[in-house]
């Protein structure tokens, strides 16, 4: 019922606060540049993010990531892909990510029973656009409401450490309008 009724906040906010002038698409492909994650976490978390500004405050996100562990002695890597809906209310730069789907698949000999993993998360952030690139710092939460415990309990395990909660600095570079 809360998944219901936030999924018609969102379509409303989003019909009502797009711009009646017309835009066009745009088409960026971009790379994660917040390493924090090896000083904070046992993980090496780097993903590669196209993006398509569908109307004016919204974009979708398709994340390919890749964890590897800072350990040796784990034998496991994850590999995984999130379908974001990133909304921007104001149409300033400041935005709110929402993943449609987060999934993540080990691969190795420490990877657990159940190799492909469904996770959530929830994120906001700031878009500084410069010519024809944009910077995107943006605070990610993984799991926010705890719904997928056992899973990232699983990752964890396998992988040496999992992060709840990531730095993303992506640099995207935009290839086209349409």
């Amino acid at each position: 019922m809360r998944k219901k009724i936030a999924v018609l906040l969102i379509t409303l906010i989003s019909i009502f606060s797009i711009s009646a002038e017309e835009k066009s698409s745009s088409l960026f492909i971009g790379l994660d540049l917040g390493y924090l994650d090896p000083f904070v976490n046992n993980t090496i978390y780097n993903q590669i993010v196209p993006r398509i500004n569908v109307v004016p405050g919204l974009d979708l996100e398709l994340d390919l990531n890749l964890v590897i562990p800072k350990d040796s002695s784990y034998d496991s890597i994850s590999f995984g892909s999130t379908l974001n809906l990133d909304y921007s209310p104001f149409n300033n730069g400041l935005f709110f990510s929402f993943s449609l789907f987060d999934i993540a698949y080990v691969f190795g000999n420490d990877a657990p029973l159940n190799r492909l993993n469904f996770l959530n998360q929830l994120g906001f952030g700031y878009t500084f656009y410069i010519n024809r690139f944009a910077l995107e710092p943006a605070l990610i939460f993984i799991n926010p409401n705890g719904v997928y415990d056992e899973t990232v309990s699983e990752l964890s395990n396998s992988l040496g450490g999992y992060p709840f909660l990531r730095f993303q600095f992506l640099l995207s570079y935009k290839i086209c309008d349409f």
